[in-house]
């Protein structure tokens, strides 16, 4: 599919979901796909190769961010686990204003990210550490109005990883996939111990059938100095 059609798709697709991209935009998500495919054999990206697949299930999926109401008034973002800038750098490209980290631990993915969104021209910093460590660093702790991340750990592992680096009013919206209902009641008991209030649910369906799932947790009180634990699942 060549590129006309491509940007056609994700405009459309985009718009199912309530984002109005404009043409510099799409220009800007067509070169961030380029960029994932010439780098995604050395830095192993992604599993995607069909540039649809690409569009729908990582640049539009990432766009489900933007129906957590709080995103509305956000500004400075950490994207935890980003891999190969997801949600990050379409959220970035979509909302021009957002401040965006890529938080990444993995040497190569974050040197592909320092590469996207220096070709990008985006205003996104990267950082190459685990979550449990950046979330204890002073310059990160809760510094954002959001903490994003797709489905890189069971629910209440993000909660722990997310939080900490959310200020208070701010909030975690993390992506999950349709099964997400049998995590819901852990992280409900995980996110009061740190500083979260009741994660709220919200469904979603892309074009092509999936379903997607939104979970927000906002930040009710500073997270203890105990978090993030040490030692738990790698993010990344």
């Amino acid at each position: 599919m060549g590129n006309e059609r491509l940007a056609a798709l994700l405009a459309a697709e985009a718009r199912e979901i309530g984002v109005v991209l404009t043409a510099a935009q799409i220009a800007a998500f067509l070169r961030y796909r380029a960029l994932i495919a010439r780098w995604n054999s050395r830095a192993r990206l992604t599993a995607l190769a069909d540039p649809v697949e690409v569009i729908r299930l990582h640049f539009v999926d990432s766009l489900l961010c933007l129906i957590a109401a709080p995103l509305a008034s956000a500004v400075t973002l950490i994207d935890v686990g980003s891999g190969a800038g997801l949600p990050g750098i379409p959220l970035a490209i979509a909302r021009p204003h957002f401040r965006v980290t890529l938080l990444e631990p993995a040497a190569r993915k974050a040197a592909f990210l320092e590469r996207a969104v220096a070709e990008l021209g985006l205003p996104c910093a990267v950082v190459a550490e685990r979550a449990e460590v950046a979330g204890r660093a002073p310059q990160l702790r809760e510094q954002f109005d959001a903490a994003v991340a797709r489905a890189v750990a069971p629910l209440a592992t993000l909660v722990e990883w997310t939080l900490p680096f959310v200020r208070v009013g701010g909030s975690a919206v993390l992506l999950k996939g349709p099964a997400v209902d049998t995590e819901m009641t852990r992280a409900a008991q995980t996110a009061p111990s740190l500083g979260g209030g009741t994660p709220a649910l919200l469904r979603a369906r892309l074009a092509g059938g999936q379903r997607r799932a939104v979970v927000v947790i906002p930040k009710r009180s500073p997270t203890p100095p105990i978090y993030p634990r040490q030692g738990s699942r790698r993010c990344g």
